[in-house]
């Protein structure tokens, strides 16, 4: 991708590895007394995505590159024996619309898809689209949102929307529950967020899984 990307566009070249944004990765093993012989494990990425309003196109990118790493571990533990299960959540800065959203949950993104337009650091949006050829995404990871895609996790006086995720592997996990989001008249009764009922701006998402029992080995 970095080849790629230096080549066929230099200013989102520039511009996306201008940004400090990271991804944690931690690896959890199960307990095999409980979940059966062949070693099980988590794979947990955490992330905050690039916040500019007009950067669909960087977000995107570095949705892929996560995953891609994400990716990469998983394949590690494969090779090692492990059935590993992948869960990447964070700010993705991304509404559902968004490239990055989609791409996640694993729709196939192509060239000249509307997010590559939308790319750039100024108060204006600016058209890449021409020289983001041969930029088409995919990957095989089974992602969903584990609370699916409410009308705002972020909340501020000018601005609401679902920009926060909790992907899970639906093919080897299961929701149990999640942590209900607070009715509109709390969340709007000082404004806007943070208030003296929530410390952030953004709402906590909190999910239970179980692994599907069917995979267990």
């Amino acid at each position: 991708m970095r080849r790629m990307l230096e080549s066929s566009s230099p200013e989102i070249f520039k511009l996306f590895f201008s940004r400090k944004n990271v991804m944690q990765c931690t690896v959890l093993g199960f307990n095999n007394s409980i979940y059966g012989k062949q070693p099980r494990a988590l794979c947990i990425g955490n992330t905050h995505l690039y916040s500019h309003p007009f950067a669909d196109g960087i977000r995107l990118l570095q949705t892929t590159i996560c995953i891609n790493e994400m990716t990469a571990v998983l394949n590690e533990l494969n090779s090692r024996g492990f059935d590993s299960i992948p869960i990447l959540c964070g700010d993705f800065n991304s509404l559902p619309d968004s490239g990055a959203y989609r791409f996640a949950v694993g729709e196939f993104i192509r060239y000249n898809d509307s997010s590559w337009e939308v790319s750039g650091t100024g108060g204006h949006k600016t058209t890449h689209v021409d020289r983001m050829a041969g930029m088409d995404l995919s990957h095989y990871l089974s992602l969903a949102s584990a609370v699916g895609t409410p009308d705002y996790t972020h909340f501020v006086s000018k601005f609401s929307g679902c920009i926060d995720y909790i992907f899970y592997d639906k093919n080897k996990l299961k929701v149990d529950s999640y942590l209900s989001l607070p009715d509109d008249e709390v969340v709007k009764e000082n404004v806007a967020l943070p208030s003296v009922c929530f410390p952030s701006d953004h709402i906590s998402l909190v999910a239970d899984f179980s692994a599907k029992h069917d995979l267990i080995k």
